[in-house]
C-alpha cells in the first residue's frame, strides 16, 4: 500500500481521501481508525472543586448514578454535568453502552462472560488490576507518610512553644 501526502493550505477543513481497490483489505479499518483519530474528544470532569480535562483514553468508564454522571479513570473519579446519552454520541467505537446507566471502554476490558441470567460480569485486564493495587498501595503510604509528618509537625510546634516560655 502506498501512502502519499498533499498539502493544500486552502482548504478550509483537512479532508482524506483514500484510492483503493475495492477488494482492499483492512480498508474499513483504516477508515475507523482515520475517523476515530478526527472525533477524539476530551472532557472536563470535576474533582475537589478543580476542573480537570480528561483524555478518552485514560477512561475506564462512565456511570450514571443518582443523576450524577461520574467519570471513571484508573486512578480518579470526576463529575460532569452532562447526561449519558449526549455523552455517547462524543465517544470512539472504544465505547459500549452495558446498560441505561453505564459506558464502558473495551480497551480495558479482558473478556466478558454471559450467565444464565444474560448478565455479564466484567473481568478487567491484568494491567487494571496492578494499576488499581498500586495505587491503592501508594495512597495508604502517602496516608501514614502525612500521618508521621503531622506528628513530627506537632512535636517541633511543641519545642517551639516550650522554647518561647523559656
Amino acid at each position: 500500500m502506498k501512502v502519499r501526502v498533499k498539502y493544500n493550505n486552502a482548504l478550509s477543513e483537512d479532508e482524506v481521501i483514500i484510492q483503493a481497490n475495492e477488494n482492499a483489505e483492512n480498508l474499513p479499518d483504516i477508515v475507523q481508525y482515520i475517523k476515530q483519530l478526527s472525533n477524539r474528544k476530551t472532557f472536563t470532569g470535576k474533582h475537589n472543586d478543580e476542573i480537570h480535562f480528561i483524555k478518552q483514553r485514560d477512561i475506564i468508564c462512565f456511570r450514571m448514578e443518582n443523576k450524577i454522571l461520574t467519570i471513571y479513570t484508573w486512578n480518579q473519579h470526576f463529575t460532569l454535568n452532562e447526561r449519558l446519552y449526549t455523552i455517547k454520541k462524543q465517544l470512539s467505537s472504544n465505547f459500549l453502552q452495558i446498560s441505561k446507566s453505564e459506558i464502558i471502554n473495551i480497551d480495558y476490558i479482558d473478556h466478558l462472560k454471559l450467565n444464565k441470567t444474560g448478565w455479564f460480569p466484567l473481568r478487567i485486564s491484568v494491567i487494571i488490576v496492578f494499576i488499581l493495587i498500586y495505587t491503592m498501595i501508594y495512597f495508604i503510604i502517602w496516608s501514614i507518610e502525612s500521618r508521621r509528618a503531622q506528628r513530627d509537625i506537632n512535636e517541633i510546634n511543641k519545642i517551639i512553644s516550650e522554647n518561647q516560655k523559656h
